[in-house]
């Protein structure tokens, strides 16, 4: 009888480490989980801004092992709402993950630096704090520090959590392709002068307006619309006075630098001109005539938002001349340049 049960006791411990092995290699095989990183889109909701886009990137290089996905909040004005408020929105856009994972978003009108705020569950309370540097790498290189040190999950904690339910009504990512072609309105002011092959006055100043086209590959056309005012000049026995209708079209290419951009561009701008010239005792000499402008120059830009900059082009151009006469001595009275230096400078808004 007391061999029966030894028998028994020891087919039952045999029975037993024969599946430790199997339960072991079980856990070994459960996979991984990646943790999450949320981004709002918060400045050009509820697609990305050029800023944002380049935050997300930089985040991806940065933080392998994350899941770095974009939120829309749903709000326009979230940035103006109050830090209660805004953990409101964000625990709702985010469909709670919020408690577990940080959540960021871009201060969008501060250019001289990059500011990042950073909302994140510590000891069951949730917080806003402030992140800010020179560039965004320099913010990405602290974001990284920060949530790997404090919300990397290491994988005998991910074995124990269950996966987060996926319901029909959580919001699909933002879509981060590439804006395609951008059109964009100038207005701008011009001034310009002869610098060779002219007599007598040949300075002009004017304004207009331009419909720019940008593609992603930094190329630039440009369709603009200029009315200008000269030459005038005034002696004892001449007044001259002048105008110019100059229909523009623009080519070239920008290189980006942070907020700047530059780079060449060529034009091409056929004119009408007139010149009136009063001669002592009422008598007048009257001329129009069309003319052709081709110019070479840089275009430069400064962001003072995504949608709006400064723009100053500088082109140097070559065209026919053209000399009048006095009808009865055959003096002249004026020739226009061979080569004239232009500068423009305007306001740019993205539509």
């Amino acid at each position: 009888m007391n061999m029966a049960v030894i028998k028994c006791v020891c087919a039952a411990v045999l029975l037993a480490l024969c599946f430790l092995p199997k339960a072991a290699g079980a856990q070994d095989s459960v996979p991984a989980s990646r943790s999450r990183l949320s981004v709002l889109a918060v400045c050009a909701r509820p697609e990305l801004s050029g800023r944002e886009k380049h935050l997300i990137s930089e985040l991806e290089l940065a933080l392998d092992g994350f899941d770095i996905i974009t939120v829309d909040p749903g709000l326009p004005n979230f940035r103006e709402l109050s830090e209660p408020e805004q953990v409101k929105v964000i625990r709702a856009s985010t469909r709670n993950a919020a408690d577990t994972s940080p959540v960021i978003w871009l201060e969008c009108d501060i250019w001289e630096k990059t500011v990042v705020r950073m909302g994140s569950t510590q000891d069951g309370t949730f917080t806003i704090r402030t992140l800010e540097g020179g560039s965004v790498e320099e913010v990405v290189l602290a974001l990284r520090e920060i949530v790997s040190d404090s919300f990397q999950i290491s994988p005998a904690e991910e074995t124990a959590q269950e996966p987060e339910p996926q319901t029909e009504t959580e919001e699909e990512p933002i879509e981060t392709e590439p804006p395609g072609l951008r059109v964009s309105i100038l207005t701008a002011i011009e001034f310009g002068g002869g610098l060779v092959g002219h007599v007598g006055s040949s300075f002009l100043w004017g304004g207009g307006i331009a419909v720019d086209l940008r593609i992603p590959q930094g190329f630039f056309g440009r369709l603009a619309f200029l009315a200008k005012m000269g030459p005038r000049a005034e002696d004892r026995e001449l007044l001259m006075v002048g105008y110019r209708i100059e229909p523009r079209v623009e080519v070239g290419y920008l290189w980006t630098m942070g907020f700047f951009e530059v780079g060449p561009m060529v034009t091409l701008a056929p004119m009408w001109n007139s010149v009136d010239f009063a001669i002592t005792e009422g008598y007048h000499q009257y001329y129009d005539w069309w003319s052709l402008r081709f110019a070479g120059g840089f275009d430069s830009r400064f962001k003072l938002t995504d949608r709006l900059s400064i723009v100053l082009d500088l082109t140097l151009g070559f065209m026919p001349s053209k000399r009048f006469y006095r009808r009865l001595s055959k003096s002249t009275l004026r020739k226009t340049p061979t080569m004239d230096l232009a500068a423009a400078l305007g306001l740019i808004v993205e539509i």
